[in-house]
């Protein structure tokens, strides 16, 4: 059985480290994804915000996608087939009575 590294050496590029990070993952591809904010979510805040998902791929080519009035307070990021993104908010927080979510 060979193994196959998902992502070997992935860092979110240095000129959004200005950026909060609100969650993070990799694909099946291997591609590594961050979902950013200008700023990170107040308690009770539930304003829509612009976000940038920075997409780093194996062969370090970088990706940006912008989405718009994203209204997540504690986000989960997943890519989907088509290149697309589901951003799914949990009402809660992750260890609370999470029964509640939102996409």
């Amino acid at each position: 059985m060979q193994k196959t590294a998902l992502a070997s050496f992935a860092h979110l590029p240095r000129t959004h480290h200005d950026r909060h990070v609100l969650t993070s993952t990799v694909d099946v591809f291997g591609v590594a994804h961050w979902l950013l904010a200008d700023r990170a979510p107040q308690p009770g805040d539930a304003r829509p915000f612009d976000a940038l998902v920075v997409s780093v791929h194996p062969g370090g080519n970088v990706e940006l996608t912008e989405l718009s009035a994203v209204r997540a307070r504690w986000p989960h990021l997943d890519r989907l087939p088509d290149s697309g993104f589901v951003v799914a908010a949990s009402r809660t927080r992750r260890y609370e009575n999470a029964d509640q979510v939102q996409v």
